[in-house]
């Protein structure tokens, strides 16, 4: 005999709210997942409730406010790249972990774009996006330096300059505004690197 056929009717009863309220938690979090994905930058309440199939009421009665539901899809997109970021450090010579950095962050950049762009929208907004984004910055900040150890003693102009040209921002800038593909991208950024690398440690 199944169990759930001995449990008193209340209890059943209780059973299945919290497996239905289980059931729409996950489908508001993946709602503004694929929202997110399809480029709907900051979708508002109404749409994550309606891409759930569920109500606003819902959809607050899990989340006090939308900073609380997108800091929960946040934080396990954050978890899912983390793989991507936290690599054993490119080794060989520097035009060897130029290009190894290089394919390893545009291949980051493509699969966490549309939540860093949206996210961008909301730096003002949200404390702890704004957080998110800084911590990742100085972790990508510390794996550059840590790549390349020659970068110490370097002027700090160009080393400033390098980090910029390894960041998400100009990956992003020569996508969006400059109309290049990704590998293109790759390449413009992993060029200028490697020729500025190459001056500041001279």
């Amino acid at each position: 005999m199944d169990l759930r056929d001995r449990m008193p009717e209340e209890a059943l009863v209780r059973d299945g709210r919290s497996e239905r309220g289980a059931r729409n938690r996950e489908a508001i979090l993946a709602a503004v997942y694929d929202l997110v994905e399809r480029n709907e930058r900051m979708p508002t309440a109404e749409r994550v409730a309606e891409e759930a199939g569920v109500g606003i009421r819902t959809v607050f009665r899990h989340f006090t406010d939308m900073e609380a539901l997108y800091a929960e899809v946040w934080t396990t997109v954050h978890a899912e790249l983390r793989e991507l970021i936290e690599v054993p450090l490119a080794t060989g010579s520097i035009d060897e972990r130029t290009r190894v950095i290089f394919e390893r962050r545009c291949e980051l950049y493509e699969r966490m774009a549309a939540f860093r762009r949206a996210a961008w929208l909301q730096k003002d907004r949200s404390a702890f996006l704004a957080g998110q984004r800084e911590q990742n910055t100085a972790i990508l900040r510390l794996r550059l330096f840590a790549t390349f150890p020659e970068l110490e003693g370097a002027p700090p102009a160009l080393v400033e300059a390098l980090e910029l040209l390894s960041s998400f921002e100009a990956w992003n800038r020569l996508l969006v505004d400059q109309g290049l593909s990704n590998v293109e991208a790759r390449v413009c950024l992993e060029t200028a690197f490697l020729s500025l690398m190459r001056e500041a440690i001279q």
